[in-house]
């Protein structure tokens, strides 16, 4: 029944994911299918994979009203202990395309609370079939009505780095070291080199404010590639620097 979603074999940033909310969008979908997504995708399908059903499609239910869209990253060792990283709210654009994620170091040990009985649940069913490593989860928080706790829909497992992991990893260096407590991170192209971007930037880079994850210049095009972290000391002071960045780069939409 409508609303549902349906979710591609292969996803990235919520490119694969379709809301289907109304008959129009079930029209739209069943174009998109016939035309583009299965032919890909059983292209792909032969003797060698067939088992591993690379072809598949997930139908779920729809969460109506979250409340939070929340990014929780751990780390599964080989024994099966759960390592909890962090929980970030996750930046969404106008198509629900994730393009970032953003981390409050002082609310951590309350999340961690929160989100270690989930975790630890993820984390045995990963280590059942033998992993062990790094995971990311996509959870939606939903309201259950007045005085009623909330519930967390889980509606993604990364099983891999996620796009958030390093918001954690980096609590030392942005809110012990710098008393920048909070954080934020996102993809950029933008039309200059690395270097002469860390020259633009040279005092927030001085200060620890900004660090790259990763960069990419294409020469050919004259266009750079980049994955920042910027860190702040409170939400406005990480919106100011953030909009100082976007002036001159572009957020990119996956």
């Amino acid at each position: 029944p409508i609303p549902f979603v349906l979710k591609n074999q292969q996803t990235f940033g919520g490119g694969g994911t379709f809301k289907v909310s109304s008959r129009k969008d079930v029209a739209d979908l069943k174009a998109l299918l016939s035309t583009r997504i299965l032919p890909k995708l059983l292209s792909g399908v032969g003797p060698s994979n067939a088992h591993l059903k690379p072809a598949t499609l997930i139908l779920s239910e729809m969460v109506q009203d979250p409340i939070c869209d929340w990014g929780l990253t751990f780390f599964v060792r080989r024994s099966g202990q759960c390592v909890y990283l962090s929980a970030t709210q996750q930046i969404l654009d106008p198509t629900n395309a994730w393009i970032g994620s953003n981390i409050s170091y002082p609310a951590q040990d309350q999340l961690r609370q929160k989100f270690t009985p989930i975790m630890l649940e993820i984390g045995a069913w990963l280590h059942s079939y033998g992993y062990f490593g790094p995971c990311g989860a996509d959870m939606l928080e939903e309201a259950q009505g007045d005085h009623m706790p909330t519930t967390m829909k889980i509606v993604d497992l990364n099983v891999r780095t996620s796009g958030s992991l390093t918001l954690g990893l980096l609590k030392g260096h942005f809110s012990e070291q710098r008393g920048l407590h909070h954080a934020t991170c996102f993809a950029i192209s933008v039309d200059m080199t690395r270097e002469s971007f860390i020259e633009t930037f040279e005092a927030d880079f001085t200060d620890g404010r900004i660090v790259i994850i990763g960069w990419y210049d294409d020469v050919s095009s004259g266009m750079s590639y980049g994955y920042l972290v910027v860190g702040a000391t409170d939400e406005a002071d990480l919106g100011r620097r953030v909009a100082g960045v976007k002036k001159l780069a572009s957020v990119m939409h996956f």
